[in-house]
């Protein structure tokens, strides 16, 4: 699922020696939801949805923005009289039917990319800011970035549609994107 540009850092052939890479979707879309009717915009309850989650510092700002995104949209929709269903923790994700049933009650639902910004090749960036944060509770994630990844922050871009995405469209979901 890896962008075909990313793919000589990702998989270097020094590295990998002489490896086919194909391209592939981050998801499909499974039959079942191919054939199953959607009750009509106007009458599910839920105005927008929203399952995500907020990945740990070390995957660096495009981590850090689902929860920011999903922050903001709850509240400038509940702020605007808009009916949310928003959630980023792991307790609140939802899978096989329970997932379809709420995206069928919702009109909208938020979408973001699938993405991390810090590619950790070796783990050493991933051990280290779990032990300063276990240290440092406190810390913000811009002092964890300047001390432990930000040099290599953004290098490599590997952002892709999320699957959910896909699974949306199937309901007849309308998509609130953000890139």
């Amino acid at each position: 699922v890896i962008p075909s540009t990313a793919w000589p850092d990702i998989y270097p052939p020094a590295r990998v020696g002489r490896i086919r890479l194909v391209n592939t979707l981050t998801g499909y879309v499974p039959p079942r939801l191919l054939r199953s009717d959607q009750p009509p915009a106007a009458n599910r309850p839920i105005d927008i949805g929203y399952r995500g989650r907020v990945y740990p510092a070390w995957h660096g700002r495009a981590g850090e923005e689902r929860g920011t995104i999903a922050s903001r949209v709850r509240s400038d929709a509940r702020a605007c009289g808009l009916r949310t269903d928003i959630e980023v923790t792991e307790g609140s994700r939802l899978y096989g039917r329970a997932w379809d049933r709420f995206m069928a009650s919702c009109k909208a639902m938020l979408g973001t990319e699938s993405d991390v910004s810090v590619i950790d090749f070796t783990g050493e960036i991933a051990v280290a800011t779990e032990a300063y944060q276990r240290e440092h509770p406190e810390a913000t994630v811009a002092e964890i970035r300047a001390r432990f990844f930000g040099d290599v922050e953004d290098r490599i871009g590997i952002a892709q549609i999320s699957p959910r995405v896909f699974e949306a469209i199937s309901h007849r979901t309308l998509l609130i994107m953000y890139e």
